[in-house]
């Protein structure tokens, strides 16, 4: 079985082309700089006001913008303060569970 395209239907061909120039620029942006939506658009989830683009195109010239850039320094910032935070917890975390057994260790040796 055979799904070769009939005729010169160049419109078709245009929106195959388009396509694929999509998915090739698609694969250039991160995954945690931009969100597929479920109507086919492209949201920026490193901007604030996570504006909302048609195509791909729209969003690469959007992430080359001086607010995009400013924005994008800010959010590996907080990325980087939130992972330092999880990290600082889970010590203390581990401390204080350290301290609890020594405490019980403690004890025994007193009776």
């Amino acid at each position: 079985m055979s799904f070769k395209r009939e005729g010169d239907d160049f419109s078709l061909l245009n929106v195959i082309k388009k396509r694929r120039v999509a998915e090739l620029l698609a694969n250039d942006v991160p995954g945690d700089e931009a969100v597929l939506m479920a109507n086919g658009r492209y949201a920026c989830t490193v901007c604030f006001h996570r504006p909302v683009f048609d195509t791909v195109d729209m969003l690469s010239i959007h992430r080359k913008g001086k607010k995009h850039e400013a924005n994008l320094v800010r959010h590996h910032r907080k990325q980087k303060e939130i992972a330092t935070l999880k990290l600082k917890r889970a010590q203390e975390l581990h401390l204080k569970q350290l301290e609890g057994k020594e405490k019980v260790i403690e004890k025994s040796f007193l009776f």
